[in-house]
């Protein structure tokens, strides 16, 4: 907590004093702090754990217990598991690029369990099960009350497909599903087509009607199921959680089933519009392949482009006509080098040896010619030129080179007349050839066109046979049980709850109360405004903290007399005691100081209550009782506390020696037990009695005499008279009471009291508890018990 601006300056003359200045509200730090005190963050979270021990005990207590408690209130749970296996790339009816890389079939699963966890299949799951009849689904139950008719009836409606988003009823969205695996069924035969393809089965669940449930309802489905996938794999987890261990098993394998359905019914609806489109596809080409060959035929008809085995007839007469001109050329050839042959002989009169090709006559001649011709010569080698043989032979070979003469005249005259007929043939066909050229010019033309028609028909068929093979596999596909996904393994009833667990909520709970205490006890300390340790007082004021008065317990003054159980008398009943002990530090304090002349020591406080008149009084009586010279003065003469501590009530005090009324001697009394001087206040009165200077004669006076001097003045906020009483002590003790005095209000009166020119020894910490937990490390009372021995021995 902030400090309030002060203005306080802390005087430097005294080594033990705070080493810096203190402004702005600024707590001072001190040149004399141990080392280690640098860095005790730690020390200072735990000393506010020890003093906040039973409240952070009693946090974490409470909050252990309530999540315990919890814990064991919470009704058990059971976790049944079913694992689906997706394929992401199964067979498709329509042939297209299938992505079949890693994020896509990453994002294909994913898109899977998202369907799964779908508010849709949850209300199915509800209403197959019936479990808007189960109390631990339908909180109208749950409360223990029942469904009327009419209720029933709105819920009915309310949970209709059009007024529900959840409404089982409905479409299930299964977009994601179909686009994996699809079908389509076989079309009938009365389209035209194929009828060795037979309609697929309609699921059933397509034609079974679901029965609405509440929103409500399915909503606590949906929460009650997880769906996951198990690590990288296309394994998905489908949780059901439920009070029932056998609920919680046919929960979870019902929703694989529904889903498993939503994929058939997902690939019938598929197929329905895929036949469809694929039947009126191929009824369109049908007709389109009808129309094209028609055209071409008819385009053929009209052009005469008629064929033979695949050849135009035009086409065949020509080849006929071709090769018949070439037989009849070769022939004319032929006849005519015969005939020309002939006549050059006849003309020239050469030999029947010379041809090659004769007919029967001709061979004839020419053998009887060898003959001849072999027999003159036999003769002309044996006979004479005249010989009648020779002669005769001569006439022979003479006559019959007359006979192949006119024979070679007539083989050639009928040579001319073949040729001349081969040659009248050849023009006939070559004028016929010139003829179908033309005909096969002209009708190219044609061809061009029919070619376009025959082959745009060609092309429909293919088309049309293309679609009708895939129509084929379409069916074949669709009698497949596949569906893109499948049951591995179904849900068995669990045999242990899954929830509450009571070592893991314990093990939060813990950890929840160590944390919530830990925080309940940094906002106590980080509102809590009053000082308890030594510590506190020199970090938060800025001042010097010179001693720890332990607090003093009801048990501790049992055995003091009724009429006089005060802390003062426990002091001197107890004068070896801790109590005791604390006092003579105080006493230290003020004789070690830099000031040995320190005799008048004024004791005030910020506050009422804060036990400055106890510290007053304690402070003389050990004096006293240390063989000093000591006296209390009472300078509250408004509440007289210094009386009621030490049980007097006197006519005559401070107030008549200051008028000067009676001398001091006179109103001074001795405590007997310690030997202390008391000058006590007497009636309350209304004069002035500390501006004038008989207050300060009377110090002066009694300084020849005591040894300490005690001024228990009033608190500073209460009167004016402190300040002016404490500037005139040589030094000034600040009473402050652990866990009461504000740290602000300390600060305050320190301030004031330097204002007034005051001496400011210190703070004296009034009743501080002597428990470990409420005390700083820093402070004596903490190792209190490891000189509790020095103690112990008091007689």
């Amino acid at each position: 907590m902030d400090e309030k601006k002060t203005g306080l300056v802390v005087r430097r003359d005294n080594p033990r004093t705070p080493s810096q200045v203190i402004q702005g509200g600024a707590a001072a730090e001190y040149a004399g702090y141990p080392a280690e005190r640098e860095n005790s963050a730690f020390n200072s979270i735990l000393s506010m754990l020890q003093r906040r021990v039973w409240l952070v005990l009693g946090v974490f207590l409470t909050v252990t217990a309530l999540g315990v408690l919890f814990t064991l209130l919470q009704t058990p749970k059971y976790q049944a598991t079913a694992l689906l296996v997706i394929n992401p790339n199964p067979d498709q009816i329509v042939p297209e690029k299938q992505v079949t890389g890693t994020r896509a079939e990453a994002a294909a699963v994913d898109s899977e369990i998202e369907a799964l966890k779908s508010p849709s299949l949850a209300a199915r799951l509800a209403s197959e099960l019936e479990l808007d009849h189960d109390p631990e689904w339908n909180a109208a139950l749950k409360n223990g009350g029942a469904e009327t008719p009419n209720a029933r009836s709105d819920r009915t409606a309310s949970a209709t497909p059009g007024n529900s988003p959840f409404a089982a009823g409905g479409s299930v969205d299964t977009t994601s599903s179909a686009a994996f695996n699809i079908e389509v069924k076989a079309p009938s035969t009365s389209d035209g087509l194929p009828s060795d393809v037979a309609r697929l089965p309609r699921p059933e669940s397509i034609d079974r009607a679901v029965r609405p449930v509440a929103d409500e309802v399915a909503l606590a489905v949906a929460d009650a199921i997880d769906v996951r996938r198990r690590g990288m794999s296309y394994v998905v987890e489908v949780t059901a959680e439920s009070e029932s261990p056998e609920r919680s098993a046919e929960m979870a394998n019902g929703l694989s089933n529904i889903y498993l359905k939503t994929l058939s019914e997902a690939r019938y609806d598929a197929s329905e519009k895929a036949n469809g489109w694929l039947r009126d596809r191929l009824d369109e080409l049908k007709l389109e392949v009808q129309q094209k060959q028609a055209a071409a035929t008819q385009y053929r008809a009209q052009r005469n482009l008629l064929t033979a085995q695949g050849v135009s007839l035009v086409e065949q007469q020509l080849a006929q006509i071709q090769s018949s001109l070439l037989a009849t050329r070769a022939e004319y050839a032929q006849k005519r080098a015969e005939y020309e042959l002939l006549a050059d002989m006849s003309r020239k009169g050469g030999s029947i040896s010379s041809l090659n090709s004769m007919d029967d006559a001709m061979r004839d001649f020419r053998a009887k010619e060898a003959e001849v011709a072999q027999r003159i010569a036999d003769l002309e080698s044996r006979y004479g030129p005249n010989h009648p043989a020779l002669l005769q032979a001569k006439e022979e070979k003479a006559a019959l080179d007359s006979r192949i003469k006119d024979e070679m005249q007539r083989s050639a005259a009928k040579s001319k007349v073949e040729s001349d007929a081969l040659g009248a043939r050849m023009n006939k066909q070559e004028a016929e050839l010139g003829e179908l050229r033309g005909e096969l010019v002209s009708g190219n033309f044609d061809q061009v066109r029919l070619d376009a028609l025959q082959t745009d028909a060609q092309t429909a068929q293919s088309v049309y046979e293309s679609f009708l093979q895939r129509y084929h596999e379409i069916a074949r596909q669709g009698t497949m049980t596949g569906v893109g996904a499948r049951l591995l393994s179904p849900a068995r009833p669990p045999t242990a709850a899954s929830s509450p667990h009571l070592l893991l909520n314990g093990a939060l709970s813990v950890a929840a109360g160590l944390i919530l205490a830990f925080l309940a006890g940094l906002l106590v300390e980080q509102f809590r405004g009053s000082v308890e340790t030594t510590e506190e007082v020199e970090q938060r004021v800025g001042a010097r903290a010179l001693v720890a008065i332990p607090s003093l317990k009801t048990r501790d003054l049992k055995h003091m007399p009724a009429r006089n159980r005060t802390p003062t008398a426990y002091l001197l009943t107890k004068r070896m005691s801790q109590f005791a002990e604390a006092f003579r530090v105080l006493q230290a304090s003020i004789l070690l100081s830099n000031q040995p002349a320190n005799k008048v020591v004024a004791i005030t406080s910020a506050m009422p209550g804060e036990g400055k008149t106890t510290l007053s009084v304690g402070l003389a009586r050990v004096a006293a009782m240390g063989g000093q010279k000591a006296i209390v003065i009472d300078c509250d003469i408004r509440m007289r506390s210094v009386n009621t501590v030490l049980g007097i009530d006197p006519s005559e005090g401070l107030q008549q020696v200051l008028s000067g009324e009676r001398h001091w001697r006179d109103v001074v009394g001795c405590d007997e037990q310690s030997g202390a001087h008391v000058l006590p206040a007497s009636t309350l009165t209304s004069k002035d009695l500390f501006s004038g200077g008989a207050m300060e004669e009377l110090i002066e006076e009694l300084r020849k005499q005591y040894d300490l001097i005690v001024l228990d003045c009033a608190p500073i906020f209460a009167v004016a008279d402190t300040r002016m009483v404490a500037s005139m002590a040589d030094a000034v003790v600040v009473a402050a009471r652990a866990r009461k005095t504000p740290a602000r209000a300390l600060a305050a009166a320190i301030a004031q009291l330097e204002i007034a020119g005051a001496r400011v020894l210190g703070v004296a910490l009034n009743r501080v508890d002597t428990r470990a937990g409420r005390r700083s490390f820093y402070d004596g009372l903490y190792y209190s018990k490891a000189f509790s021995g020095y103690y112990a021995r008091e007689s």
